[in-house]
């Protein structure tokens, strides 16, 4: 019987499933999982345009407010997080019902799901291991969006809980970006988790 090939994950690509790295019989300390399953729209104003954006971007979505800057709004009709000042992300299940996006058209809005890819990191070293690569402040509150750089490769940061993240990184860069991750959380023990539809996780 011919061995059986490593599975691989769909998005974050070469890495292998289960559990690898410095275990000594403990559950690992960090947690890799791609989050699919997740639609991603961005829109574009003009500072003068925000109170007008606000109510329409409410009338459409049913969000009644606008995460300030380094900061997300979790609502029932979606996430919203602002990655610049004059810039808002919208992120909804792919299962949702459709968006009329048409009402919002002035606004600029530019659909970014292809591009990006959303990679969970959790676990008690989760911190850690993000902070052997980007120099950023973690011990905000739950909710905490920021934007930061990976070796020269502009990325965001959403913090869900004390020991629970999601990096959202350009899909171009995500292979070699996870791999890098991979390999300093082998260290810890990590365990990479098949691919998980956003909506499920939390």
């Amino acid at each position: 019987m011919a061995d059986e090939k490593p599975m691989k994950t769909s998005g974050v690509a070469g890495l292998e499933l289960g559990k690898q790295g410095h275990l000594d019989g403990k559950r690992p300390a960090v947690i890799f999982q791609e989050l699919t399953g997740v639609n991603l729209v961005q829109f574009a104003v003009f500072t003068e345009q925000l109170r007008s954006f606000k109510t329409s971007f409410k009338r459409q979505t049913g969000i009644t407010d606008l995460p300030q800057m380094s900061s997300s709004i979790d609502d029932e009709a979606g996430l919203v997080v602002r990655p610049e000042l004059t810039k808002f992300w919208l992120l909804r299940p792919s299962a949702a019902a459709d968006l009329d996006i048409s009402a919002l058209e002035k606004y600029f809005p530019l659909d970014l799901t292809g591009s990006r890819v959303f990679l969970k990191i959790s676990g008690e070293q989760a911190q850690t291991v993000i902070n052997r690569f980007c120099a950023v402040d973690l011990s905000g509150a739950d909710g905490q969006f920021l934007a930061t750089g990976f070796h020269h490769v502009p990325m965001h940061i959403l913090k869900q809980t004390q020991d629970q993240f999601v990096f959202i990184l350009p899909r171009g860069f995500s292979e070699s970006l996870a791999e890098t991750l991979h390999h300093t959380a082998r260290q810890f023990g990590v365990e990479v988790k098949r691919p998980a539809d956003w909506a499920r996780t939390g």
